[in-house]
């Protein structure tokens, strides 16, 4: 999901599992289990040592990649009005990533230096 990328490595928030949800509980039943988890997010403070002054933006920039995080994110992220395609393929190679990429290949490292190098 887009908050696993960013939440689940504990880089913006301490996340704890609350409950383990089976698959019986669903309807179709899933192939996998589930589980119910708590986000304690960082202060804003530590969000900004960690080199991201608009956590929210951030957000929402990954969202809109995870929406079709099967697609590259040249083609997702170059209609944004502010990209085009040749912009974020650029960015991908300054990486060391391929301009094919897709959203989950992504480290939250890699997720935060490729916001950064597109909103300087």
């Amino acid at each position: 999901t887009q908050l696993k990328k960013f939440l689940s490595r504990g880089d913006n928030a301490k996340v704890t599992m609350v409950a383990r949800v089976p698959r019986g509980a669903f309807v179709p039943a899933p192939k996998v289990d589930s589980m119910v988890v708590r986000l304690d997010i960082y202060p804003h403070q530590e969000m900004i040592a960690r080199g991201i002054n608009d956590p929210e933006k951030l957000l929402r920039f990954a969202r809109v990649a995870f929406n079709n995080k099967r697609k590259q994110l040249a083609s997702t992220l170059g209609c944004l009005p502010e990209l085009s395609p040749t912009v974020v393929k650029a960015a991908l190679r300054s990486l060391g990533r391929a301009e094919t990429a897709r959203p989950q290949e992504l480290s939250t490292d890699d997720w935060i230096a490729f916001y950064q190098s597109l909103h300087r």
